[in-house]
């Protein structure tokens, strides 16, 4: 569930956020639709908490993120359009480096790896560079990535 209640985000002189006001029901499919600068952007941005807002409320899964920010951000999962790929990491080396910022155990990591890379179909790429793979497994590389800190609550 998501909840924003009068979220406003500034920058500088520009308010690209004003008073938004939503609810999102659990297991809903949700867009945010509207012409370039309008903030959906920036509105996703400040819901993953790589933005601050200027005010209001942000309640992801039950966590208030001004009182509970890495819980709220754990249980949910962003991937953007056009992910980056770090190209001289092989796909286990990328997942293990995010698993790692993601607090994953060591003793856990590769069974949690080796889980959402069959997942996504990529288990025989494992030991391959990042730098080879087509645009289509790249993004199901960073689809396994987004999903290693199981924001479903698997864990």
């Amino acid at each position: 569930m998501i909840t924003v209640r009068e979220l406003r985000v500034d920058y500088d002189d520009v308010c690209a956020v004003r008073d938004l006001s939503l609810e999102i029901p659990p297991g809903t499919v949700y867009g945010l639709i509207g012409p370039n600068g309008a903030g959906k952007t920036t509105t996703l941005r400040t819901l993953m908490g790589l933005l601050e807002p200027t005010y209001g409320d942000i309640i992801l899964n039950g966590f208030d993120m001004s009182t509970h920010r890495e819980e709220a951000i754990r249980s949910v999962g962003f991937m953007p359009d056009f992910p980056p790929v770090y190209e001289d990491l092989t796909v286990y080396e990328f997942l293990d480096l995010f698993a790692a910022s993601y607090g994953i155990p060591p003793e856990k990591r590769a069974g949690v790896i080796d889980r959402y890379l069959a997942m996504v179909d990529l288990t025989e790429k494992r030991d391959a560079m990042t730098l080879g793979l087509s645009r289509g497994m790249q993004q199901r590389l960073i689809l396994a990535k987004t999903l290693l800190p199981e924001p479903l609550g698997e864990r």
